[in-house]
């Protein structure tokens, strides 16, 4: 995924041997690793969490300026009440693990996510704003853009991803951001309907 404000390089390493055969020169020029755990299927959350664990630590002695970005993902089906009780009990015992072997100070960040509502959308812009080199520039300008626009709030979205780039300083609520993933979604069938051929 490219666009003009921010490059990916992806590679997924699904499965156990993941992360192992990855060569130790390119886990060095890593900036995150996004983890996704599948938090409806508990038979598996152990085995899931070990290999979590392993690749935490393997890329944490290749690189400790990378970001563990991990996602609890299919939360849609659980209660309020469970999904953080789940996000509580994964976080401690990975934070245990970690620390018992010696990479307690690695950076990671837990969210909660689903494809049935925008949380997807709202952690995935939250790990590329982490990537930006630049974010508080483009944080200030958005604040000018308010000032001078008398604007509510200003958001600074990648259309083809729906991944908010970034927004102006004032706090941003989960409905403001589902509603501008919806905006787009309509804008952009909008444009599809009247685009020439």
């Amino acid at each position: 995924q490219s666009s003009a404000v921010f490059r990916f390089t992806i590679l997924d390493l699904s499965g156990p041997s993941g992360i192992e055969h990855i060569d130790t020169a390119f886990l060095q020029g890593t900036s995150s690793l996004l983890f996704v755990i599948d938090a409806q299927d508990q038979d598996q959350l152990a085995g899931a969490l070990e290999m979590l664990v392993s690749a935490v630590v393997r890329l944490f002695r290749a690189n400790p300026r990378v970001l563990f970005e991990i996602f609890l993902h299919k939360v849609d089906g659980l209660s309020e009440s469970h999904k953080l009780e789940l996000l509580r009990d994964i976080t401690h015992k990975v934070k245990v693990r970690l620390e018992e072997r010696g990479v307690g100070d690695a950076n990671t960040s837990y969210y909660l996510s689903s494809i049935y509502d925008h949380s997807v959308f709202e952690s995935m812009s939250k790990v590329v704003q982490k990537l930006i080199p630049h974010l508080a520039t483009l944080e200030g300008l958005l604040d000018v853009l308010v000032t001078n626009c008398r604007m509510d709030k200003a958001f600074l979205f990648d259309v083809f991803s729906k991944i908010c780039v970034a927004s102006d300083s004032q706090p941003v609520d989960s409905q403001s951001v589902e509603l501008m993933s919806d905006v787009i979604d309509v804008v952009s069938d909008l444009a599809s309907i009247y685009e020439e051929d």
